[in-house]
């Protein structure tokens, strides 16, 4: 019998400021935006601009703060019809719980503050610019220009194996097997060939487990 334990990725962060943004034409004419981060200590750059482009980071910031938002601002709520008979209905959030309850459940989603909430998500390195200490990212990130984002590379960075760890990237743990103790493993299949392998019928002679087997319908 085999358990899957998980086991956690492990990853080395360095703390980065967020830049600007642009965009840029890739090999097959499609426009792929990005986000240059500058890294704060000169020593984690130095390591972290041997990593291969289109390795996999995860990134995690604080996103903008929205103030006190709306269901449809801030949960994507669709909002209620404009026009038989309603009135100031199209940006409500509707009903908010069963008359029987009597209460609202825990959990429910309603207007409330938006944002200033810590983000992590995982993107792609597209190249490091040693001349002004800049790695770019791939798509955007969580914050405000200027604002503090922690970086993760895993383990070995993919510095050799970058494709490996593109693979794994959307998940934070993956399974490892581990073989139970001698004592807690159930019993072995093999009976001692009692089946043949060429012959499925019963062999009354054979013995499985010390024990003989009688063959109950000589007569």
């Amino acid at each position: 019998m085999k358990i899957l334990k998980s086991k956690k990725i492990e990853y080395r962060k360095f703390n980065a400021l967020k830049g600007s943004m642009s965009q840029y034409f890739a090999d097959d004419s499609k426009l792929v935006p990005f986000t240059e981060l500058k890294i704060v200590a000169k020593d984690d750059f130095d390591v972290a601009k041997s990593a291969k482009e289109g390795a996999k980071i995860k990134i995690s910031g604080i996103s903008k703060g929205k103030g006190f938002a709306g269901v449809m601002k801030r949960w994507g709520f669709s909002g209620g019809p404009a026009t038989h008979g309603q009135k100031n209905t199209q940006r409500s959030p509707g009903s908010i719980g069963t008359q029987g309850a009597g209460r609202v459940i825990p959990g429910k989603k309603m207007p409330g503050r938006d944002g200033s909430k810590k983000v992590t998500m995982f993107t792609n390195l597209v190249s490091v610019d040693k001349g002004q200490g800049l790695i770019k990212v791939k798509g955007a990130i969580p914050g405000a220009r200027n604002s503090k984002v922690v970086v993760y590379f895993a383990n070995d960075f993919g510095f050799d194996q970058s494709e490996e760890i593109a693979k794994q990237h959307s998940e934070d743990l993956k399974t490892s097997v581990v073989d139970l103790p001698d004592n807690q493993k159930p019993q072995s299949e093999d009976r001692g060939s009692v089946f043949s392998r060429e012959n499925t019928r019963l062999d009354p002679s054979a013995k499985a487990d010390g024990v003989t087997l009688e063959n109950k319908d000589e007569s």
